[in-house]
């Protein structure tokens, strides 16, 4: 059973779909069940200006994609690299010890797109 919060943060479409201008992208799947995560931003100088996602797989991977998202948008790189596992599980009202693979991959791509970011943006 999925969290109330969780359900909303999938249902959400504010932050899916491509984000035309990023200058940071990466794409991940987790190799063990499957789930894709597609994430891109646009980061100017120190702050995430706007960010997107696109995922395939389970209800948790889509939703906490969107709730990184949604954690992240305007925030600073050095701000957005200190969001805690803990936090985005509590975002998104926990998740079971089945679904704890959902915010590990969105951190990973979280970590691999701030990376990506062009250089003097």
């Amino acid at each position: 059973m999925h969290s109330a919060r969780l359900l909303q943060y999938f249902q959400s479409s504010d932050h899916a779909g491509e984000l035309p201008g990023a200058n940071a992208r990466v794409s991940l799947e987790n190799p063990i069940c499957g789930d894709q995560l597609v994430l891109s931003a646009q980061i100017e100088g120190d702050r995430i200006v706007a960010i997107c996602f696109l995922a395939r797989g389970c209800v948790a991977a889509m939703g906490t994609a969107a709730a990184l998202c949604h954690l992240l948008q305007g925030r600073s790189v050095v701000e957005a690299r200190q969001l805690s596992r803990q936090q985005l599980i509590d975002e998104v009202g926990g998740l079971s010890a089945a679904s704890l693979h959902a915010a590990v991959l969105a951190l990973d791509a979280r970590d691999q797109v701030l990376e990506k970011q062009a250089p003097g943006s």
